[in-house]
């Protein structure tokens, strides 16, 4: 999206003075709505809104090679798909682009192993173990995009049921099998573990800001997205933007998005009950 270089510098003076458009403090978050349970016919689904931003994302379990340098590991990966590009810049950004970028943070950070125990996901050393397949799909944009597509990956994650597995053991000299039950009542969740939330903060000339809106990313230098734990720890971090980051104060900025990170994956924990399919708390 392009802004004029008068209306970037009302967002930037505005944040030098911690004001903002929608009267939100410079560290404050826009309220956070989750939804999850909502396609029956997939393992795990959630959909996450901020403001205007409106991700759905789903995830599919499916068998297949185990991967890893020892064989043991299963694999979490990520396609992207914007459903609207209208408000956003079609010429420089096109919506592959958009895809591709989404598509990579996401991948980036569940490879790391703090973000997910991909072990878990193995059912037969060197031979099977469980593919998810997410789907994120961006309905409506508002900035802060990739912040809302992790929210809604987590607990799309972390609800996903699968069939029940059962190793069969082969005898001396037989190659050991694998027994899929296919009774709904055998699915069990599948994902062990504190996968991590995204928080971005968006540098206005001298001021950081959590929760961009859409105008102020237009308006950012850069933009630094800390994946974080429940526990507080950063699991990745992705830059971007064309702005220099100060070393100076970076631990400080990183402690305000951990502290957040905390906080918000708190408010998607109450969604995670089967009984609780919309949940709506304050950033």
């Amino acid at each position: 999206m392009h802004i004029s270089s008068t209306e970037a510098d009302y967002v930037a003076l505005g944040a030098s003075s911690d004001f903002r458009a929608d009267g939100r403090h410079a560290l404050e978050f826009r309220d956070v709505i989750v939804e999850s349970h909502l396609v029956p016919s997939v393992s795990g689904s959630c959909r996450a809104q901020v403001g205007g931003t409106d991700v759905l994302v789903y995830v599919k379990g499916e068998l297949g090679p185990a991967r890893g340098k020892n064989g043991n590991e299963g694999v979490i990966t990520f396609t992207a798909h914007y459903a609207s590009v209208t408000g956003l810049d079609n010429e420089i950004r096109t919506s592959n682009m958009l895809n591709a970028e989404l598509e990579e943070s996401l991948n980036r950070l569940f490879s790391e192993k703090q973000a997910a125990n991909l072990e878990k996901l193995c059912l037969l050393k060197g031979h099977v173990a469980w593919t998810l397949l997410v789907d994120v799909t961006v309905l409506k944009v508002d900035g802060n995009v990739l912040d809302v597509a992790s929210f809604a990956v987590r607990n799309a994650l972390l609800t996903a049921l699968v069939p029940h597995v059962e190793v069969i053991r082969g005898e001396e000299g037989e190659v050991d099998e694998i027994e899929v039950d296919d009774e709904p009542a055998s699915r069990r969740l599948l994902l062990e573990g504190d996968p991590p939330v995204f928080i971005s903060l968006y540098l206005m000339g001298s001021k950081w800001m959590l929760d961009a809106s859409q105008d102020e990313e237009a308006s950012m230098t850069s933009k630094l997205s800390v994946g974080v734990n429940s526990s507080g720890k950063v699991c990745g971090i992705v830059k971007a933007g064309k702005g220099a980051l100060e070393w100076d104060g970076l631990g400080d900025t990183l402690k305000t998005a951990t502290n957040m990170g905390v906080k918000i994956i708190e408010g998607l924990q109450e969604v995670l009950s089967p009984r609780a399919e919309t949940v709506g708390f304050c950033g």
